[in-house]
């Protein structure tokens, strides 16, 4: 299967939606997944990572991802696409690195980065550039 490539015009979308299958795709912007209910699995390049409520992960432009859902109980997740633009000073290294894990695991992290999840969903709804939809394979991600 060929990814698609999604052009992304704007600076920054944030919408928290039921999540769905997701097929291989790629884009210029860096885009931040927050689990807000249920299990999610993210495939960035070969590998496939599974995250649970309060998960979060980062995917670096131009890496072809997707999303699957394995399990019947509702899976819902924030998904924010943040363009380089935002953050010219790092573009280079957004380019040229990537983590090699995206995924930060709540039960993992140390007692001061607790709630990353929580902290990431407040600051969306304050935003008021957040809005909430359901997965029909939006233009979002």
């Amino acid at each position: 299967m060929k990814p698609i490539y999604e052009e992304n015009e704007e600076t920054l979308e944030i919408a928290e939606q039921i999540s769905c299958h997701i097929p291989p795709h790629l884009h210029k912007s860096m885009e931040l997944v927050s689990v807000t209910e249920g299990t999610l699995e993210i495939g960035v390049g070969t590998e496939l990572y599974h995250m649970e409520k309060g998960d979060f992960a980062l995917v670096f432009p131009e890496l072809i991802h997707h999303y699957q859902v394995f399990n019947s109980e509702s899976c819902k997740a924030i998904y924010a696409l943040a363009s380089p633009l935002l953050a010219p000073s790092y573009t280079k290294e957004l380019q040229q690195f990537c983590p090699v894990n995206p995924v930060i695991l709540a039960k993992l992290c140390p007692a001061k980065h607790a709630g990353l999840s929580s902290r990431f969903t407040r600051a969306c709804s304050a935003s008021g550039i957040y809005s909430d939809y359901t997965c029909t394979h939006s233009s979002l991600i």
